[in-house]
């Protein structure tokens, strides 16, 4: 009784807050409170983040919200546990995002509409897009708020604030950056064609890129001293120089400053004229490679590190390249998405032929590339194949390499775990669900089991026997939440359901 009355009041407050609960949609900031029914593990507290995107635990995973209510999303996330659970059920309650919306506009990175908590300045909220472009006019930041009168409200009358906001950065003069309130908005202007060219640009692999003003032309070493010198991963021998041309468009120039600061060449030093940019390159981000297996028919099988850059055929490659009697024409590709492993047939052939990149797709991380052999080619079993059969079987959840693995038929689900690289420090091995296909057909049947009592108490009669084309799921335990604890203790779920009626009129 205890527990449902504490969500009773959790409503009346929402409520009393003036949220429409059955209206109200979904904003980035907002905090979302799912809640699975008996799948603690599942049940939590999520942000909706800058894109509109939610994650949540496997396998739910990530998903578009922005824009939608809580019964849509309650529906998606019970669509999404189909194939996993029994008539699943799911509760979603959307806490929109405290703070106020103000709207910047202009000269800044990324204009547009933010949501600021209370006490953020203008500084602040420009800095949260991103900050100023090169041309921007610091000096003459427009503040419009809407006129407020005691005893009134508001109207559409509004007030223009002029604000230097290089007086605060100087001096700290406060009242350059004063706080927002809600529905203002900043006005960053141009600088005019006049201040602009006192100017030089310093942009790229520098410390402290930006605009600097000038009375005179710098020397491209004084330009980036005024940037606060070249940053760790900068390529100075590619610096390029971009410098206003007489009929209104730019001129490239590209430098070697190596060279001048070997001592060799004077001349890397040029002058920057007013109003130019001087662009330093950084190096490109080391490409961090992933693991995909290549199995089947090819010369050397086994995993291998390639890039989000890769495709199939280089993979192809890295195992040596197609064996004899090879079904080019049939490769398969087998991918996890959304937890759930999809089969990707490609006809290699017809890329060799054609070269349409079609069917040589980007490879992802966790990807498995099998190639088959010819139809009515001679096939010669393997001693252990021929005298062990062997089966397919998924693991995902939190597990180090979920993925298909090809075992043989006598194997435990330990087994399976083990190749898998183990369990997550998350792991609920007591909940893990053993999915198993019925008759190939797409009817699926769950089985609980308690892998904890296995491996603490050696209970090994509690191991299902495995079959080709099995799912294991790892889920993760629970987060240790006011929110988990309180589901946790609601034994009754019917009583948190009579809750949600009473207030809201409706169950999702």
């Amino acid at each position: 009784m205890a527990n449902a009355l504490t969500l009773m009041v959790y409503f009346v407050v929402l409520i009393s807050n003036g949220v429409p609960v059955n209206d109200y949609v979904a904003k980035p900031g907002d905090s979302l409170v799912v809640t699975v029914v008996e799948q603690q593990s599942l049940s939590g507290n999520v942000t909706v983040d800058l894109n509109g995107n939610v994650t949540l635990p496997m396998p739910i995973g990530s998903f578009y919200v922005a824009g939608l209510t809580a019964k849509q999303i309650s529906d998606i996330i019970s669509g999404k546990l189909k194939d996993y659970l029994v008539n699943p059920t799911a509760y979603v309650y959307i806490i929109p995002a405290e703070g106020f919306m103000v709207h910047v506009l202009g000269e800044v990175q990324r204009p547009g509409f933010i949501r600021v908590p209370e006490g953020t300045t203008v500084q602040e909220a420009i800095g949260m897009m991103n900050g100023f472009t090169p041309l921007a006019d610091k000096k003459r930041i427009v503040l419009i708020r809407k006129k407020e009168e005691i005893g009134t409200p508001q109207g559409n009358e509004v007030t223009e604030q002029i604000l230097n906001l290089d007086l605060f950065i100087e001096k700290a003069d406060r009242s350059a950056n004063p706080p927002l309130k809600s529905g203002d908005i900043i006005i960053v202007p141009r600088l005019s064609e006049s201040e602009r060219i006192k100017y030089v640009n310093v942009v790229g692999a520098v410390v402290k890129p930006g605009t600097f003003e000038t009375e005179k032309p710098l020397s491209l070493m004084d330009a980036i001293t005024q940037a606060g010198g070249l940053s760790n991963n900068a390529v100075p021998e590619e610096i390029v120089v971009f410098s206003a041309s007489g009929d209104g468009d730019y001129k490239r120039e590209r430098i070697d400053f190596t060279s001048f600061l070997k001592g060799e060449n004077p001349d890397a030093n040029p002058i920057i004229g007013l109003g130019n940019t001087v662009f330093v390159p950084a190096e490109p981000k080391e490409k961090k490679p992933f693991y995909v297996n290549v199995i089947g028919q090819v010369i050397k099988p086994g995993a291998y590190p390639v890039t989000e850059e890769s495709r199939l055929v280089d993979a192809i490659y890295m195992a040596g390249g197609f064996a004899d009697e090879s079904a080019i024409d049939k490769v398969t590709i087998i991918r996890i998405s959304s937890g759930t492993p999809e089969e990707i047939k490609i006809d290699v052939k017809q890329y060799l032929i054609s070269g349409n990149e079609d069917n040589n797709p980007l490879l992802t991380k966790g990807d498995t590339i099998f190639v088959p052999m010819m139809e009515g080619a001679k096939r010669i079993p393997s001693v252990h194949s021929a005298f062990f059969p062997t089966i397919r079987v998924s693991i995902i959840g939190e597990v180090a390499k979920p993925d298909i693995y090809q075992v043989s038929a006598n194997v435990s689900m330990l087994d399976i775990l083990k190749l898998a690289g183990g369990h997550s420090s998350q792991a609920d091995l007591a909940k893990v669900t053993l999915i198993h296909e019925i008759d190939g057909s797409e009817n699926k049947q769950q089985q609980k089991v308690n892998l904890e009592k296995v491996l603490t108490k050696g209970e090994f009669s509690l191991l299902p026997k495995l079959s080709d084309g099995d799912t294991i799921f790892i889920p993760r335990k629970p987060d240790r939440t006011t929110w988990g604890y309180i589901v946790k203790m609601a034994s009754d779920i019917s009583t948190i359901a009579i809750a949600f009626l009473i207030l809201t009129g409706k169950r999702y």
